[in-house]
């Protein structure tokens, strides 16, 4: 099933107030790789100038478009464009695939795309120049950024957090008419499906059943964004501020989208 919307990466939304693409420095060896001629620090493996531009265009806009909705937040983060080889040498326990945070909070992103796409169960066939779906699903991933930097925020899930990471995506892409058709790879390879095992291996989930996840969570904002907008997502930042419990944070949810909710929620089992 393909989802189609305008919205969303991540994840991932993320980031204000002197939000750059500028961020503590980055701690795996930068040997060998290249920096994109620019103020913002963005090393990219060697053959991706192109590629490493366009995410970093991209990004841009995003960034702009959170500074203005979330003035209050700030912070900043490097960002790494690897080739399977060079991500190998750096973070051989992560599979090629998923976009993440290093240790360093720095966002580490896959160079080539169908190489990284065949990982999550689809082909990419986009060239370098070009924002594809797979692109896009970084903003999720960047989203991550402002729940693991900017706020002490007591968010006892790891699928809480990440749906967080998936409203922020879809804010972006919703308000700003990015069109995306989102695949979920190969539906029936996935292995685990519910939240609780996401809770307790996702970490070690394979990058398709990883990947799997992160869809799900996109299909959820997409269903509560509607009702929810920014509302939502500022009424659950607040909440995991002061307390940790996720059956107050069903209760916002809730008033924005019981049904959808719950319907999602069954699906999760």
């Amino acid at each position: 099933m393909i989802f189609k919307y305008i919205l969303s990466v991540f994840f991932i939304g993320i980031l204000l107030t002197g939000f750059s693409l500028s961020g503590q420095g980055i701690s795996p060896s930068l040997q060998g790789l290249e920096k994109l001629k620019s103020s913002s620090p963005l090393y990219y493996s060697k053959g991706y100038e192109s590629r490493a531009a366009a995410i970093q265009e991209f990004l841009s806009e995003a960034i702009a478009f959170y500074k203005a909705e979330y003035p209050e937040i700030s912070g900043g983060v490097d960002i790494l464009i690897l080739d399977k080889e060079d991500w190998v040498e750096r973070y051989l326990a992560i599979p090629y695939g998923i976009p993440f945070f290093d240790e360093n909070k720095s966002l580490v992103i896959p160079a080539d795309k169908f190489t990284a796409s065949m990982e999550l169960g689809y082909e990419d066939l986009s060239t370098d120049q070009e924002i594809s779906d797979y692109d896009k699903f970084i903003i999720s991933t960047l989203g991550q950024s402002y729940i693991i930097k900017t706020r002490s925020l007591k968010i006892p899930d790891i699928w809480m957090r990440d749906f967080l990471s998936a409203y922020f995506a879809v804010s972006f892409f919703e308000v700003n008419d990015f069109m995306w058709d989102l695949n979920p790879g190969k539906s029936e390879d996935i292995t685990q499906r519910s939240l609780s095992d996401y809770n307790l291996m996702h970490q070690e989930l394979p990058a398709a059943n990883y990947y799997w996840y992160q869809t799900r969570f996109i299909e959820l904002s997409r269903a509560l964004f509607n009702n929810g907008g920014f509302q939502l997502l500022t009424e659950l930042l607040n909440y995991f501020q002061i307390t940790g419990s996720i059956e107050g944070a069903e209760e916002i949810i809730n008033k924005y989208g019981e049904k959808e909710y719950q319907d999602w929620k069954e699906k999760m089992k």
